[in-house]
């Protein structure tokens, strides 16, 4: 029987092994892609990945705000995304 540490761990070894950048490329809707500056989970490097391979994407990172940016900086999340409905 497989602990749940186990299972997590060869969930995460599963992750880093997965290649989306194909998958990132055929996104046909517009898209926006939030970055917490302070993200130690998702990396700056990552969300810049995303972006620049989803083809109609756009960028942003919140600053001070680390892998919960929706509860870190929540106003400044609501605004961004209000700005990027209209």
């Amino acid at each position: 029987m497989t602990s749940r540490v186990d299972a997590v761990a060869k969930g995460t070894l599963g992750m880093l092994k997965l290649d989306t950048i194909e998958l990132l490329k055929s996104i046909k809707v517009r898209a926006l892609v939030v970055g917490g500056r302070s993200d130690i989970m998702t990396k700056v490097l990552a969300s810049e990945t995303m972006a620049t391979n989803i083809p109609n994407a756009t960028l942003i990172f919140l600053e001070n705000t680390g892998h919960m940016g929706m509860l870190e900086n929540t106003k400044v999340h609501i605004d961004y995304l209000d700005k990027f409905i209209k």
